[in-house]
């Protein structure tokens, strides 16, 4: 489903995409099959903002003993008013019968600086909380990246990324 207007610079783009599979552990000892559903939607205005959404459900059988059912929804924005620049920050927040995850969010932002086609190198920083976990659980990570581009063509291009995760 998409909707896409002529003009860039301050046209709206508007693209959904629904989901669906459906998961079968073959041999596994402990979980049997389940289904994943969800939708993600695009939402961009002109060539500088940009809101990403997405909804995702989730129920795992396990051999009859029970049931994992979750539901997911996440959000981010972009902004790309700056030349060379994305900066962005979102979150996500979890519900469902798993105790440890249920009421659990992340929220995150980041910065990235790059030269189009060529490279880029960014940072991104993420909170997560976990307050039903026991013992509760906070986390904060810090991920530094960079990328380049490589044997570059008409129709093909190679890329190169490095990213460190500091947990």
């Amino acid at each position: 489903l998409s909707a896409t207007a002529a003009k860039a610079e301050n046209q709206w783009r508007i693209d959904a995409v629904p989901y669906y599979a459906y998961v079968f552990y073959d041999d596994a000892s402990v979980k049997d099959n389940g289904h994943l559903a969800g939708a993600y939607l695009y939402m961009g205005y002109g060539l500088n903002h940009l809101l990403e959404a997405e909804y995702d459900y989730t129920h795992l059988d396990f051999d009859g003993t029970f049931n994992l059912t979750q539901h997911d929804i996440s959000a981010t924005y972009n902004n790309f008013s700056k030349k060379n620049w994305k900066f962005r920050f979102g979150g996500h927040y979890m519900t469902g019968d798993d105790t440890a995850t249920d009421g659990a969010w992340l929220a995150w932002t980041g910065a990235n600086y790059f030269v189009p086609y060529n490279w880029d190198l960014g940072m991104d920083f993420y909170y997560s909380d976990y307050s039903d976990f026991t013992p509760s659980m906070n986390v904060f990570q810090v991920t530094p990246h960079y990328g380049f581009n490589f044997l570059k063509s008409v129709k093909t291009m190679f890329r190169s990324d490095t990213t460190y995760y500091y947990i």
